[in-house]
């Protein structure tokens, strides 16, 4: 997880019984535009706004407006980012934040955000796929909250043993034949083992692109195409923390 430093602006306690909704969905969505023409502009794909990073994003807003002095990225007594995004139902592989708050035009902090190598970072974030933003409009003062993620699918452990095992394949390394390879590949899984019944090598391997396990097979064994492979599973208690991400084995025969 990466995070940003806060555009630190004027900001002036608040009660949630305050804040005005007008013009927070046009808001939010000027902001979104900006963010996708500049990725536009970096032949970067667009974001798509995810609904439980925006509502991390707004409960963020509203404790921003809530307290006094600069914008913080964590309160005492909150949650972190990767908490936070979590406990709204976001499924992700990597997560990070921009925050601003004062008087200012949109696109003026848009430019500011540009300037600024963290702020920058984020929204041109090649690996981000979603966007969750948050604008509070009280008569003029802004309190705004983007969090961006590479959203990871949860998946099951058969769902996720077939997209590995496509993956290989699509690399030139067949399925292993053997009749309890699978089986072999989930127990080596689950007891993180560095070896396997007639397997010549294992891997071990934690993240949340399919692309780049085939990589780092190649990376661990050059002659995998040489060999037939199995794909095993396993709960990952990483998602715990807040990342989702796949555990896999897999076994060269």
């Amino acid at each position: 997880m990466h995070r940003t430093l806060a555009t630190l602006l004027a900001l002036t306690f608040l009660t949630t019984a305050a804040f005005a909704q007008k013009d927070v969905p046009s808001a939010e969505q000027t902001l979104l535009q900006f963010i996708n023409q500049h990725r536009g502009e970096n032949d970067l794909q667009p974001l798509t706004i995810d609904p439980a990073l925006s509502q991390a994003a707004r409960a963020h807003a509203i404790r921003m407006s809530q307290e006094k002095g600069d914008a913080q990225h964590q309160y005492p007594n909150e949650p972190d980012l990767v908490a936070r995004a979590a406990q709204a139902g976001a499924h992700f592989g990597s997560v990070s934040e921009n925050i601003a708050s004062g008087s200012f035009r949109l696109p003026d902090l848009d430019r500011s955000w540009m300037k600024s190598d963290a702020h920058r970072a984020n929204i041109l974030d090649p690996n981000a796929t979603v966007v969750g933003i948050s604008v509070i409009d009280n008569h003029g003062s802004l309190y705004i909250v983007e969090d961006f993620a590479r959203t990871v699918a949860p998946l099951g452990l058969d769902d996720i043993e077939k997209k590995a095992q496509q993956q290989l394949s699509d690399q030139g390394i067949k399925p292993a034949e053997a009749a309890n390879a699978k089986q072999d590949a989930r127990k080596a899984c689950e007891a993180q083992a560095n070896d396997a019944p007639n397997a010549i090598a294992v891997m071990q391997w934690d993240g949340a692109d399919f692309t780049k396990l085939s990589t780092a097979l190649l990376q661990h064994m050059p002659q995998a195409r040489e060999h037939t492979a199995a794909v095993g599973a396993c709960p990952n208690k990483r998602s715990g923390e807040g990342f989702t991400t796949y555990r896999i084995a897999v076994l060269l025969y």
